[in-house]
């Protein structure tokens, strides 16, 4: 009894689930021509089609588009679409798919050109239903089999040898067009790698019987570009505040270029990698509410939030020139990352950047040096700052950070030829947070500072450069009842190795006696002797009444 029950409420279930209906082979058809022209950017259609015993024989499709200066077609190969057993309808191509594109500038001869692309182990399915379809392509391999021009002049003029090739590729792409049409695409690339080397000579010629034209100073070209591991997703979602969404990664990236000028004006070379990039961002905008009124828009829900990362990223440049010489340069970073917001808690963005080093060298006009390089070990940036007027307290943040800051000898030689002062790196913070009350649009034709209340705190000021340092914290809080600014508070601050670093810059003669003596004057006004060797402490008070006392002596 038992198993027959079981049986009987399968079956009721089974009826109780609505079926999918089977897609046709013209339904996918109409969905191609939709998307190859951009959702009606271009105009798509077929030049024609034959019924088959399961689906349909495309004989090509066309797409056209014109406006003021010129006029494009682009044809497609024919294909075949098959319905299978299951309901989804598979796209069958061709191992090659030639692609024309034929363009008519006005007042220029028209230019054709056929790119032949090769595949192999091309699979592209559809399924669903009409109003709720989903794709699904993938291929072991495409590659750009060839490419013919013409009027045939125009590519004899121009030797150009091309590699292009993508491996180990697979998306799936889903259109929701029933209550609120969605777009979902996800996609991973295993490689993308393409070369291309032009040799141009310095003057091209094209023309035929109504127009001609030319051009010149054309130079010789290498190129590679190629991309590791790419992956991720993009969607769209057509609400009443059109909403984006982008996750990318990227494993490696290089593009490598040498150029040889025309007339032996020399050559260039440039060369850019990265590896294991990120990018994602949630953008939710109406750009015509955000242009009406920003903040309202803000209030109502609106922004951008996103993030990227890279963990190292290299350039290098070069030129060389029969009457400049030669002229090089380079820079690196390891791991960069950011975070960005703009909605309505503010605006923030948070960011990190480490072991950045920059080089140049060769001839720099009017610079006394052939070379000059910095390296950084680590630059942090966070702020955020609210927006949205309320009559309670908001968050506001302001850091940034710069460690281990270096510069090449050579640079220091300039004005420190004996190595007098120590070149100990340099290092800059600042950490500053607190709270405000936004009283006003800050958008708004008010240029009157909208933060009311405002109360900071630091948390930390250093500053270490050629063997001096200044330390310090502090809290502010705004007491203003009007535009006229007024406040208390208090700022520590400690400085060590000041008088020797003054005592070096008088004897290599960097800074006039008079003006070291009148340093030491303002530093005797505002600082007192600290506990360590060469250390002056200070404490500025600002009290309610305006005075403001140093140490406890009022100064003002």
């Amino acid at each position: 009894m038992g198993y027959r029950n079981l049986v009987i409420a399968g079956a009721v279930a089974l009826t109780a689930t609505p079926c999918l209906a089977d897609l046709t082979a013209e339904e996918v058809l109409a969905d191609h021509l939709n998307l190859l022209s951009g959702y009606g950017l271009i105009e798509m259609t077929s030049t024609g089609t034959t019924k088959t015993g399961t689906g349909l024989s495309v004989t090509g499709l066309t797409g056209t588009y014109a406006d003021d200066e010129t006029a494009i077609e682009v044809r497609y190969t024919g294909f075949e679409l098959v319905e299978q057993d299951d309901g989804s309808v598979r796209t069958i191509y061709p191992d090659i798919i030639p692609i024309t594109f034929h363009t008519e500038p006005v007042n220029e001869p028209a230019v054709e050109v056929t790119v032949m692309l090769a595949t192999s182990g091309l699979n592209h399915v559809v399924s669903g239903s009409p109003d709720d379809l989903t794709h699904a392509i993938s291929f072991e391999k495409a590659w750009l089999h060839s490419v013919e021009v013409s009027p045939p002049e125009a590519a004899a003029e121009l030797d150009l040898d091309h590699t292009f090739e993508m491996e180990n590729a697979a998306t799936t792409i889903h259109f929701d067009e029933r209550d609120t049409p969605k777009r979902d695409v996800s996609f991973q690339l295993g490689l993308l790698n393409m070369v291309m080397k032009a040799v141009a000579p310095t003057d091209i010629s094209v023309q035929n019987s109504e127009s001609s034209y030319s051009a010149s100073g054309l130079g010789d070209m290498d190129m590679v570009i190629r991309l590791e591991g790419a992956g991720g997703s993009v969607s769209y979602e057509a609400t009443e505040v059109p909403r984006h969404g982008l996750d990318l990664t990227l494993k490696g990236f290089l593009v490598d270029q040498t150029s040889v000028l025309p007339d032996d004006e020399g050559d260039m070379q440039l060369r850019m990698s990265a590896s294991d990039l990120t990018l994602e961002y949630d953008i939710a905008i109406s750009i015509e509410a955000m242009e009406q009124d920003m903040l309202a828009a803000l209030a109502a829900g609106q922004g951008v939030t996103g993030g990227y990362s890279v963990s190292a990223l290299d350039y290098v440049f070069g030129i060389d020139t029969p009457d400049d010489g030669a002229f090089s340069g380079s820079s690196s970073n390891g791991a960069t990352d950011g975070r960005f917001s703009f909605d309505r808690n503010g605006a923030s963005y948070t960011g990190s950047s480490m072991d950045s080093v920059a080089e140049i060298e060769g001839n720099i006009p009017e610079f006394p040096l052939s070379s000059l390089g910095y390296s950084v070990d680590a630059a942090t940036f966070d702020m955020h700052i609210p927006l949205v007027p309320s009559e309670e307290e908001q968050p506001l943040r302001l850091a940034f950070a710069m460690e281990g800051v270096q510069i090449a000898d050579a640079l220091w030689n300039l004005f420190d030829p004996a190595e007098a002062l120590p070149r100990d790196p340099l290092n800059l913070s600042f950490d500053l947070e607190g709270t405000t009350i936004v009283a006003r649009n800050p958008f708004g034709e008010d240029e009157s500072v909208p933060f009311q209340q405002t109360k900071a705190q630091l948390n930390q000021l250093r500053l270490s450069v050629a063997g001096a340092e200044l330390t310090g914290d502090g809290s502010v809080i705004d007491t203003s009842t009007s535009d006229t600014p007024s406040g208390i508070g208090e700022l520590n601050l400690m400085l060590t190795g000041g008088n020797t670093l003054l005592d070096t810059l008088v004897a290599m003669g960097l800074l006039p006696d008079e003006q070291a003596m009148g340093a030491r004057m303002m530093l005797g006004l505002i600082a007192r002797p600290g506990e360590g060797a060469d250390t002056l402490i200070s404490k500025i008070e600002v009290k309610e009444d305006g005075s403001i006392l140093a140490n406890g002596q009022r100064i003002k």
